[in-house]
Order: structure tokens, then C-alpha cells, then sequence
């Protein structure tokens, strides 16, 4: 049975508010090789690749993250001290 042109628009337009297309060119051969992976389609397996690498930059940076607030707390701790051992209530 042929998709009426009502349910093609439906669907482009379900497919423009849900995904984003990119288009990727790979060199002549690479097709063959995600498949001989095991991969159900070239697209989950591409999917697959960029949420890891995502996942991988964002645990990166909350790394860099936490060790920049360690820093800033050890930071405002010397300037605390500082603060008090001018005051005369600390004693070095």
C-alpha cells in the first residue's frame, strides 16, 4: 500500500522537530568495514561512536571542572588565613 502524501509530510515534519541531519562522507570501503563490525546499520554504529566520544569529553570536563573548584576553594581557604593572621587572630 503507498504512503498517502499526508503521512510523507507528517513524518518530515516529526523527523525536522525530532533529529538532526548531518551528512557524513566516508572514503570508498568504510561502509563495509563498520558492517563487518557487527553493527545493525552504519547509522546506529556512527550514533554508537558519537555519544561515546560525547560522553567521553563531558566526563573530561567535569574533571577539569572539579579540579578548577579544588583550586578556588584552597584559594579562598589562604586568603581566609591571610585575612585572620593580619587580624592577629591566627598565629603562623
Amino acid at each position: 500500500m503507498p504512503v498517502s502524501e499526508a503521512q510523507k509530510r507528517a513524518t518530515a515534519k516529526y523527523e525536522k522537530e525530532n533529529y538532526d541531519k548531518v551528512l557524513v562522507r566516508f572514503p570508498k570501503g568504510t561502509k563495509e568495514k563498520i558492517l563487518s563490525t557487527g553493527a545493525t546499520s552504519v547509522n546506529s554504529f556512527i550514533i554508537s561512536a558519537v555519544m561515546e566520544k560525547l560522553e567521553k569529553c563531558n566526563q573530561s570536563n567535569a574533571a577539569k571542572l572539579d579540579d578548577l573548584q579544588t583550586l578556588i576553594d584552597a584559594k579562598a581557604r589562604e586568603r581566609e588565613q591571610y585575612k585572620q593572621a593580619q587580624s592577629g587572630k591566627l598565629d603562623f
